[in-house]
């Protein structure tokens, strides 16, 4: 190395070296970006399609869940359901759709019939800033039809569920939930969904987004991707900051 005493530098000149904080400040910039426009910037055109048309439009029985030897034999099979909504509604917080954090909101629905059996029906996901959200989630006391699919529930943990109680929940164990309204649930939920007569227009315009992870299964990549493109950017940043030329004070 040159000593100072003739004039040169102990450090290389940095004119003369490539730019590469420069470099990687942009590689943050556009994988941030990327990042940030894959989980909050195309999440508002990822809405569920409608149902597909069946030739037999009949109602679907509970007891068939009942008298089923295998309950995944029935997963994910779209069925027509008439009944009353009991007015017993769950919202369970910080649940995803399509890269979006928000609430499902659940609700028993009695079938149509003697029987008395009922089954909780996954209504849709409402987002966190909901206008009204406790009045508009409330259902029609009259007798509805729904269309959906048929699934193994998924609603959390349950060791954790038995201390929730309320409107507002993290976790729900459907038997003992059953239990504490006191009317007998199937052991099965149903993903309720948007029918075959719906628009797209209608569909955007619902409070419930009905987008369910366990039918569009391409969506669990969203939340992934969004994040480690985040995370790529913020590294790129360090590294550029890591890298950028300093001067030694003369």
């Amino acid at each position: 190395m040159k000593s100072a005493r003739n004039g040169s530098s102990e450090y290389p000149d940095s004119s003369r070296q490539l730019p590469w904080h420069w470099m990687f400040g942009v590689a943050a910039v556009l994988a941030a970006g990327t990042g940030a426009w894959t989980l909050w910037g195309s999440s508002e055109v990822r809405i569920a399609r409608p149902l597909p048309s069946v030739s037999s439009q009949r109602l679907f029985p509970l007891k068939e869940v009942l008298d089923a030897s295998n309950l995944k034999s029935l997963q994910h099979q779209q069925v027509i359901l008439a009944g009353t909504f009991t007015g017993h509604v769950v919202v369970l917080k910080d649940r995803d759709m399509a890269g979006r954090s928000g609430y499902y909101v659940l609700e028993p629905l009695i079938e149509r019939g003697d029987n008395g059996l009922a089954v909780l029906v996954q209504r849709g996901w409402v987002a966190p800033n909901s206008r009204d959200f406790e009045r508009r989630i409330i259902s029609p006391k009259h007798e509805v039809v729904i269309e959906g699919r048929l699934a193994i529930p998924s609603l959390g943990l349950d060791d954790k569920a038995a201390g929730e109680k309320g409107l507002m929940r993290e976790n729900l164990n459907l038997q003992r939930y059953s239990r504490e309204i006191g009317i007998p649930l199937v052991p099965m939920v149903v993903l309720e969904e948007p029918g075959p007569d719906w628009t797209e227009k209608q569909i955007r315009q619902d409070l419930f987004q009905r987008r369910w992870s366990e039918l569009y299964p391409e969506d669990k990549n969203i939340a992934r991707n969004g994040w480690g493109l985040l995370v790529l950017g913020a590294a790129f940043a360090a590294l550029g900051l890591w890298m950028q030329p300093t001067r030694r004070r003369r």
